[in-house]
């Protein structure tokens, strides 16, 4: 597990290089929180940032907004509810550890275009998904084997294979990270991904 953290925190902060230095210095400090919780999943509110940036919230609103835009973060905002007397709203923020990013032309894209590793069902990676659990929902693995562009014929045998890894996340995390360092994309990635299972598992 230590190994996984400081896999991610070398590739952020390679990423973070690339950024504005305005924004790199406020992205840099928050890895550091998501980094020393060890979750990529944080229930952060805006007084925090506020605090920790030294800023005002509009600011700190607006700071949010570029590192979703770069693609450093994924904030998940539910509807207002009524406990004990007060309206209270919860938000997530999920830190995206993306390889193969690139933040300037990121910047240029509209907010509505999504990242060709991600999905309007998921906030975040395949991997940053599995890095919190212990086992691989088999729905979630026939997901991202569609959208890796695998053989729709090939899914009854894509079930067999994802039972070598039901309860192995780790390992199934440790192959993408690998098929993501190859730059293997489609179904090339496909390939690669049911590969390693069966060598590994």
């Amino acid at each position: 597990m230590a190994l996984k953290w400081t896999r991610r925190q070398t590739h952020l902060n390679s990423t973070l290089k690339a950024y504005p230095r305005k924004i790199r210095l406020d992205a840099q400090a928050m890895v550091r929180v998501f980094m020393a919780r060890k979750s990529l999943r944080l229930k952060l509110a805006d007084n925090y940032f506020c605090q920790l940036w030294e800023c005002s919230r509009s600011t700190t609103q607006r700071r949010l907004a570029q590192m979703e835009r770069l693609g450093l973060l994924r904030r998940v905002t539910y509807p207002p509810r009524r406990e004990g007397g007060k309206w209270k709203q919860l938000r997530y923020l999920f830190l995206v550890c993306q390889s193969g990013k690139q933040p300037n032309r990121l910047l240029k894209q509209s907010s509505k275009t999504e990242p060709t590793d991600k999905s309007r069902r998921t906030p975040y990676s395949f991997q940053d998904y599995l890095a919190m659990r212990q086992d691989v929902p088999l729905r979630a693995f026939l997901f991202w084997m569609r959208r890796w562009q695998a053989n729709p014929r090939s899914m009854g045998y894509l079930q067999k294979v994802w039972k070598r890894v039901q309860f192995r996340a780790d390992v199934l995390e440790s192959i993408i990270w690998a098929a993501d360092e190859s730059k293997f994309s489609g179904r090339q990635r496909v390939g690669f991904i049911v590969s390693e299972i069966q060598a590994r598992v």
